[in-house]
């Protein structure tokens, strides 16, 4: 019996240490696997989220109500990214990025893509054809 407590014990634990460390900003909430690593993902997507809609827009975007959160998987992959969202009664909700690749492609070309799709999200209000989404977003 005290061997099977020991051994969930230590499942739970491998389990919640796995998950890396966060930072959480006004707009996102970061997971990666180090402190410093979840620390320059989020300040950047800030610095890109300011920079960007400010480029697109001619003004940055209002707070988000809840924030973006992001999961970053750093390491010798190819680098890309993936972000998820719905569109609800003329609103954005549901907000969620993975960002992976090495951490230079991560923060000066991955991030800023996926980035402007919260962008485009958020100006329009609606879905956008892949081809000026993906586009635009790569510019």
């Amino acid at each position: 019996m005290e061997a099977q407590i020991l051994r969930y014990c230590l499942i739970a634990v491998s389990v919640f240490s796995s998950t890396g460390a966060a930072y959480q900003s006004r707009n996102f909430v970061v997971t990666a696997p180090t402190e410093d690593v979840a620390r320059r993902v989020g300040e950047a997507a800030e610095n890109y989220r300011r920079d960007l809609a400010t480029f697109w827009r001619g003004e940055p975007l209002p707070a988000w109500s809840k924030p973006c959160r992001i999961n970053v998987r750093p390491g010798a992959l190819g680098a890309g990214g993936q972000t998820t969202f719905q569109f609800v009664g003329g609103e954005v909700l549901n907000w969620n990025m993975y960002v992976q690749g090495t951490v230079e492609r991560i923060l000066d070309s991955v991030l800023p893509h996926e980035v402007n799709h919260t962008i485009f999200a958020c100006h329009f209000r609606r879905p956008l054809p892949r081809w000026a989404d993906e586009g635009a977003a790569t510019l």
